[in-house]
């Protein structure tokens, strides 16, 4: 297959939280490490050196405790304050080297990319590469390609072979079809488990296979959205990148709690928080919401409790991003279900029919002019917050219905300091 004028470029962080932990912690430099996911109690990240052990992905903490224990593995409580800051730099760095750039995940990018007509292609990225790695740390894996499903095969390649030097072209990599026969279709970005699952009853074990397949067959089986897959596959271009973040239809915050809360005066903490976080993120995208749904359950593991889980949903006087606002509807809606007696560990808030700002349905009880004005009011108020907590942290300036003491938040006995958020944990060095 010829290479293309123009290229779909992945850039993938290896293993992204334990590489951000190993950024200003040396001890864990080449030894196995695992990141832990709320309340310390199952694997969400693993260094190489702890997949070689055989630790499973998503393993509860508990079951391998022994195993952790004897092959002295690192244990670390998720620091997502330092995961989304680190993120946010390498990204950065990406939109410096590209205007089209589309962030996938939190350590994810794709680039379309057109390379000059002399240029070598596999050394620009590798340069790239080294600069994300000498400006933040974190090591990074690059796969090149015809389309974004194949940058997808061609990073994986790029991270397991050691002679591409973490960066794969797809041109390089063999003849396509044979390519595609080392890639097991549970490995197929697009192709959930239970797609794989179902491919596999089929016969079908490998993206070359699926290739083969007619597209009546292929839409039969997975859908649409899998023929685009498979036409991606074939090297045609059938999902393009999207630099412009879609605003979400729909936002939650939800948490386990460290201890079982048996007050409505602790639960309407919690639900507080998820409620302003909530609105923060509903604030961020410059949108509003019309409906809020509180959740709650009690804990399933205490005998004396009935695994009771309940919703109530309740409409807001109007559209709106308002934290404080979304905090009294978040309180009203969890009275209306709470039931004294029982103990509870878990909770979360959902903000439903989100539309933009500008372009809400305001209320007929009230003048047009006059909700302009509390609208451009209560935005100035949250913009000012938002400044202040981003240069100074999370929750700085915060609600008083949220708590001061919150000991019903999640465990995180092992968590790293704030290395990039906070000055008191700065990284000290001695001469």
């Amino acid at each position: 297959m010829s290479r293309p004028t123009t290229q779909y470029v992945l850039i993938d962080c290896n293993n992204f939280f334990v590489s951000c932990e190993r950024i200003f912690n040396p001890k864990l430099w080449n030894k196995p490490v695992v990141v832990l996911s709320s309340n310390d109690g199952c694997i969400v990240a693993r260094s190489n050196e702890a997949k070689a052990l055989g630790i499973p992905m998503g393993a509860p903490v508990f079951k391998h405790a022994e195993m952790l224990e004897k092959n002295n593995v690192f244990q670390m409580s998720s620091n997502f304050p330092l995961y989304a800051d680190i993120s946010r730099r390498v990204m950065e760095i990406l939109h410096e080297f590209s205007d089209s750039v589309e962030v996938y995940s939190v350590d994810e990018a794709f680039i379309k990319y057109k390379p000059g007509t002399k240029e070598n292609l596999k050394q620009t990225f590798r340069e790239l590469r080294k600069k994300i790695y000498q400006w933040t740390g974190i090591p990074v894996s690059i796969g090149i390609a015809p389309t974004k499903t194949l940058a997808k095969v061609a990073s994986e390649k790029a991270k397991k072979r050691k002679d591409l030097e973490g960066v794969a072209i797809w041109s390089d990599l063999g003849v396509h079809q044979e390519v595609l026969k080392t890639v097991e279709v549970g490995d197929i970005w697009g192709i959930g488990w239970n797609h794989a699952a179902l491919l596999k009853r089929h016969a079908i074990f490998t993206a070359y296979d699926l290739t083969q397949l007619s597209d009546k067959t292929i839409r039969k089986l997975l859908t649409i959205g899998g023929l685009k897959t498979v036409t991606e596959l074939r090297g045609t271009v059938c999902i393009d990148i999207e630099t412009i973040t879609q605003p979400r239809k729909g936002l939650t915050s939800s948490r386990s709690f460290g201890r079982a809360i048996t007050t409505l005066e602790e639960l309407e903490e919690a639900v507080s928080l998820f409620a302003t976080r909530v609105g923060t993120k509903l604030f961020e995208q410059k949108s509003v919401a019309l409906y809020l749904s509180v959740y709650i359950r009690t804990s399933k593991y205490n005998p004396e409790n009935r695994n009771i889980s309940k919703v109530a949903t309740v409409r807001l006087d109007e559209p709106t991003f308002y934290i404080p606002h979304i905090i009294t509807a978040a309180k009203k809606a969890l009275k209306s279900i709470y039931m004294d007696g029982y103990t509870y560990k878990k909770a979360a808030v959902y903000l439903q029919d989100i539309c933009p700002a500008d372009s809400a349905q305001q209320s007929f009880l009230g003048g047009f002019e006059a909700d302009q004005m509390v609208s451009k009011k209560q935005e100035a108020i949250l913009s000012t917050v938002e400044k202040i907590n981003t240069k100074w942290g999370s929750l700085t300036i915060k609600p008083l219905a949220i708590g001061e003491k919150q000991l019903w938040k999640p465990k995180q006995e092992k968590v790293s300091p704030a290395y990039t958020t906070s000055w008191s944990d700065l990284v000290t060095i001695r001469l």
